[in-house]
């Protein structure tokens, strides 16, 4: 293979990332404004809707490993818990039931911390 040759294959290879490293965002962008109307219209399943997202975060976190692995456990198992905590908290009180506002804080604590730990170690609860 000619000099020549090489740099033009090293050129069609550099611009075939460049399409795929534009393609991506644009694609979850459109995705994402799909999912809002999807959310909004209320004929539509919502649990369609997490089923969609819950597989796009499987195949996402196929890839990542070590300390982003971490990362992503921690920031899945805080963002859990916050809306867990959050639901627990506004149903309660919308029923004049369930647990009382500062139980929901200390919850919401008790994930941040069990989050952190994911983080820095990798150890605690593996969602």
């Amino acid at each position: 293979m000619s000099h020549r040759s090489q740099s033009d294959e090293g050129v069609r290879k550099m611009a075939n990332l460049a399409r795929s490293t534009v393609r991506l965002p644009w694609t979850l962008g459109l995705w994402g404004v799909q999912l809002t109307t999807h959310l909004l219209d209320p004929r539509r399943p919502t649990r369609e809707t997490a089923a969609s997202l819950d597989a796009l975060s499987e195949i996402a976190k196929q890839p990542l490993e070590g300390p982003l692995e971490n990362l992503r456990r921690a920031g899945d198992h805080l963002q859990s818990g916050l809306i867990d905590s959050a639901a627990d908290l506004v149903s309660g009180l919308g029923a004049g039931k369930g647990r009382e506002p500062r139980k929901a804080i200390e919850e919401a604590w008790g994930v941040l911390g069990r989050s952190w730990d994911l983080f820095v170690g990798g150890r605690g609860d593996k969602r």
